[in-house]
């Protein structure tokens, strides 16, 4: 335990950011899960409603350093390409 009182300042807001980061990476996760779900069952509109929040919420989460820039292109890469190839029929 901290003994000053700005030692023990510095762990309260560092458990507040923690705490919040802990719930933004959740949050992407799940959107992102549930973005890929709507696509396995070929629901197009879901599907691209589900991506355009993931990649929403995906860019405020790397202004805010919760998630990498790259996993974060990746994984909003791979949805759109996936939301877009619903549109497509097979050949």
């Amino acid at each position: 335990m901290p003994n000053k009182a700005s030692a023990k300042k510095a762990l309260r807001q560092s458990d507040k950011k923690s705490e919040k980061n802990a719930r933004m990476k959740k949050h992407v996760k799940t959107l992102y899960k549930n973005a890929f779900d709507a696509v396995k069952t070929q629901d197009q509109k879901k599907a691209q409603e589900l991506a355009h929040a993931f990649q929403k919420f995906a860019d405020k989460a790397i202004k805010t350093n919760v998630i990498s820039q790259n996993a974060a292109r990746r994984k909003k890469s791979r949805l759109a390409r996936l939301a877009e190839n619903l549109n497509k029929k097979p050949a």
